[in-house]
């Protein structure tokens, strides 16, 4: 797992600097796609083979975020976990097992031409798991990853809404 960290390390600074995809918050590069609350972000994360469709209303909410999450069909899961009983401890347990597998998903996917808007994408799904689990060592260890990337580079910094963010969930930026 280390191995995989530092290495995903490595390959983020190359592509930030590299391609000057990293610019700061006061750099004019716009505002990014993002999640926001956890029901929208603007590529809908739709990689994995299959559709929504493909998984039957009918099975168990638990399966059907499982199949979506295993198709790489964030915002289908998330869309299904929408009218669900937010206080439900499963509900609870499930879209915070979404989000997480989001931003994961979000930091694996090496596309240097959106390199920081994935990386904000991820901030903001890992913000959202620990509003819901202020306790989700992950979230925190790949925020601290992101966020010590970004450290190293003076000039760049994540958006200001993720910052707000992080900010919000006890991070002191």
């Amino acid at each position: 797992m280390m191995k995989k960290s530092l290495m995903f390390v490595s390959f983020f600074v190359l592509v930030l600097v590299g391609t000057g995809c990293g610019g700061g918050a006061n750099s004019g590069s716009g505002g990014g796609s993002g999640v926001g609350n956890g029901a929208g972000g603007a590529t809908g994360a739709s990689t994995g083979a299959g559709s929504a469709g493909d998984v039957a209303t009918d099975l168990p909410i638990a399966q059907q975020i499982d199949a979506l999450i295993d198709m790489d069909l964030y915002e289908d899961a998330l869309a299904r976990l929408e009218g669900q009983d937010m206080q439900d401890p499963q509900i609870r347990m499930l879209r915070e097992k979404t989000h997480l597998n989001y931003g994961l998903h979000s930091m694996m996917t090496f596309d240097q031409t959106e390199m920081r808007t994935r990386m904000n994408r991820a901030l903001r799904q890992f913000t959202i798991v620990l509003e819901i689990n202020p306790q989700n060592r992950v979230a925190r260890e790949q925020i601290d990853q992101i966020l010590m990337i970004y450290g190293t580079m003076p000039d760049r910094s994540p958006d200001p809404d993720v910052l707000e963010g992080l900010r919000k969930v006890g991070y002191e930026i």
